[in-house]
């Protein structure tokens, strides 16, 4: 799980800020992995990061939450009902899930199910996929693709449904058993209408990539996408989303405050050495 809880005390009172994302907290990965996150005052969310921290230090698996998904008790079965939800509108229905791999036995078959009854599955796979999409009869309705370019794809993005029924999660978990039943990982709901309208542009973006995007076939082997469109590279595309809006790639602040702190710290036992050796 990538989840950090802020408190902060005035006038005896607490007030609490979450932080949760789809990627480590580590300045090395941040410089190579693509991620998602999201800083929120949000009370029903920020309860459950109080609970799941509180949980945590007593080793306490199995707690009750109301807004967070937390594996390994509640996020599977949650993702499954959502999946029978939409699987109940037939049609209408619809599910979304940008991950790194999908292997769980259960969500392949509830996925299978969905596409029978006509839900529309779009799906955003970098690595691994166990099921085959396109498959006549089996898994018509679904759409797998792999972007694979010059950062390494990591953020994890649930949608079920469409409108005013939609439930949206980014997570710290793909559709992995290990992930789903071995691991405490947390899926987060987007309940902030402009954040739902980024993370759809976001989601869109990659759907339109022409360019790093391979389309999974049903034979199990990836193909370039055909399109008379001009190319269109969807890291490029946010790379210049980002850079336009900032002017500028913000560096690292950690190397060089790391590096000062190294030079400090050997002058400093360089000094206390020498004093030993004259006392």
């Amino acid at each position: 799980s990538k989840i950090c809880l802020i408190t902060k005390v005035k006038d005896e009172v607490n007030s609490h800020v979450v932080l949760v994302s789809t990627g480590n907290f580590n300045e090395n990965t941040a410089k190579q992995y693509t991620d998602l996150s999201i800083l929120t005052s949000d009370p029903g969310i920020t309860e459950d990061a109080i609970s799941f921290f509180q949980n945590m230090a007593i080793g306490k698996l199995d707690g009750t939450y109301h807004s967070l998904l937390v594996a390994p008790v509640s996020l599977k079965p949650t993702v499954m009902d959502l999946m029978d939800r939409e699987i109940a509108k037939g049609k209408d229905g619809y599910i979304f899930a940008k991950i790194n791999a999908i292997t769980d036995e259960e969500i392949i078959v509830k996925l299978k199910e969905a596409s029978c009854a006509g839900v529309n599955v779009e799906m955003i796979v970098r690595g691994i996929s166990c099921i085959l999409p396109s498959v006549e009869g089996k898994t018509d309705r679904i759409r797998i693709r792999s972007v694979v370019g010059r950062y390494l794809e990591h953020s994890r993005i649930y949608i079920f449904g469409k409108g005013e029924e939609e439930k949206m999660y980014i997570a710290s978990a793909d559709f992995m058993t290990r992930n789903m039943e071995r691991r405490v990982e947390i899926a987060c709901p987007i309940n902030d209408p402009e954040i739902r309208k980024t993370i759809h542009a976001y989601a869109d973006t990659y759907l339109a990539d022409n360019t790093k995007a391979r389309l999974l076939h049903s034979n199990g082997r990836y193909h370039k996408i055909k399109s008379d469109d001009d190319p269109f590279c969807a890291q490029d595309a946010l790379m210049d989303s980002a850079v336009g809006s900032n002017q500028t790639i913000a560096r690292s602040p950690q190397r060089p405050a790391t590096s000062a702190f190294k030079t400090k710290f050997k002058k400093e036992k360089k000094k206390k050495k020498k004093e030993k050796k004259e006392k």
